[in-house]
């Protein structure tokens, strides 16, 4: 396993500059994507918010076709030098991440044909989307995926369960402020930082973007102070 510089690994977040931490997110991302969700070999995959490559090592000697697109320019250069094989792509997309990026989440087209892929996911980006860019980026979802094509997302889904949570303080997150109305997010100052979404409001986005909902896998964040996000899986 091809390791990033531990400055790298740090942007996404602090604990992956322990290579073990590294290692194993990466693998056990990985098996959920093979073994839950039903990634092929013979899949042409993109990598939402790919960042330095956390499951893409994993990906080698299984995938042909891998399409990894992140915001931040330096990580997708040591991608591209490290899996020569896969093709990466620099977003020039302003965010929390990325505060210089020319475009805005909600205005950006991915670079990648209509209809060209079969199966696509991202972890940890709908969680620092808010409502006009995920509404963007779903719409783009549904026009590189091909007829009958799936995208995985993780999220912090906001209902009556997760709201008691909150409400009894088990919740790692609590997300106080409004967006929207159908987004919430943690930090006033920093709204990106932590976003939720209501189930409605989510349900309304998807259906919107001509997507369905194939699956939903409920995470522990709310239960327990954890990191374990909501996934969803989208067809077209």
């Amino acid at each position: 396993m091809k390791l990033p510089p531990p400055k790298m690994r740090e942007k996404i977040w602090g604990d992956f500059t322990n290579d073990t931490v590294w290692i194993d997110s990466g693998a056990y991302s990985f098996s959920r994507l093979k073994d839950v969700y039903g990634i092929k070999s013979t899949d042409t995959v993109l990598d939402l918010a790919c960042g330095c490559g956390r499951v893409t090592g994993y990906f080698e000697g299984f995938l042909s076709h891998y399409y990894g697109i992140d915001s931040n320019q330096a990580m997708i250069t040591w991608c591209a030098n490290n899996y020569p094989s896969f093709e990466f792509i620099w977003a020039d997309v302003k965010n929390w991440y990325t505060p210089n990026g020319k475009y805005g989440d909600y205005e950006y087209t991915f670079p990648l044909l209509n209809s060209c892929i079969n199966f696509g996911f991202a972890f940890s980006l709908f969680t620092h989307l808010l409502e006009l860019g995920a509404r963007r980026y779903l719409k783009e979802i549904y026009r590189i995926l091909k007829p009958g094509g799936r995208f995985m997302l993780s999220v912090f889904i906001l209902d009556d369960c997760t709201t008691s949570n909150i409400k009894a303080g088990t919740s790692k997150y609590n997300f106080p402020y409004d967006n929207t109305g159908n987004c919430k997010y943690c930090h006033r100052n920093n709204p990106e930082e932590t976003v939720g979404y209501t189930l409605i409001g989510l349900q309304d986005m998807i259906h919107g973007a001509g997507l369905k909902i194939d699956k939903t896998y409920r995470g522990t964040w709310s239960e327990n102070a954890s990191d374990n996000q909501d996934e969803i899986v989208l067809v077209k």
